[in-house]
């Protein structure tokens, strides 16, 4: 008799990364980048974590947590005057019972200009 306690956990990846530069008031602007999250068979992840790093004019780490539709919305807690050039990267993706697939990925990287 063979036993298999593995569990099989499901796959999910990153299929969009959206970045911009939004008014934050009086001409300055704040990073916003826009990631979804969905599994493999193609079906939004809500609840899961994403981590990243923008970098470019403003350069910090900082997470969000999907909704009901695979979106999880990222700003900077730093503003900057003027334009804002940024790029936003996914470093990882958590969720209890899910396995983030970067290879799966379709987008990883984003920038706003």
């Amino acid at each position: 008799v063979t036993v298999d306690n593995s569990t099989t956990s499901a796959r999910m990846y990153v299929a969009s990364v959206d970045v911009t530069a939004v008014n934050a008031g009086a001409g300055w602007k704040q990073g916003h980048a826009q990631v979804v999250i969905l599994d493999t068979a193609g079906n939004p992840v809500a609840g899961a974590t994403v981590s990243g790093g923008f970098t470019g004019d403003i350069e910090e780490s900082n997470e969000g947590t999907t909704d009901v539709g695979g979106v999880a919305v990222i700003l900077t807690s730093s503003t900057k005057r003027g334009g804002c050039n940024i790029t936003f990267c996914v470093t990882d993706v958590v969720r209890q019972e899910y396995t983030y697939d970067r290879a799966a990925n379709v987008e990883t990287c984003d920038s706003n200009f």
